[in-house]
């Protein structure tokens, strides 16, 4: 079990720019979410900012664990 934490520390370190989108995307995802929650005063702009929060989630992990599995086969 630690030799796992060693190694995933080591593709981290290798790959620190795996943190750059995760923080750019975190930063984004709670402005909109902020933006949303102000603006979404209807049950329909309410249930369109849900499903476009949904979509932004799966969009950004897709590529994400895409950058993930290339960094640790590299």
């Amino acid at each position: 079990m630690i030799e796992l934490f060693k190694k995933a520390a080591k593709i981290t370190n290798d790959n620190i720019i795996l943190a750059i989108p995760l923080i750019a995307f975190m930063w984004i995802f709670g402005a909109y979410i902020g933006f949303s929650g102000v603006t979404a005063d209807t049950l329909g702009k309410t249930a369109l900012s849900l499903v476009t929060i949904w979509f932004m989630f799966a969009a950004f992990l897709s590529g994400w664990f895409y950058m993930v599995k290339k960094a640790v086969q590299l």
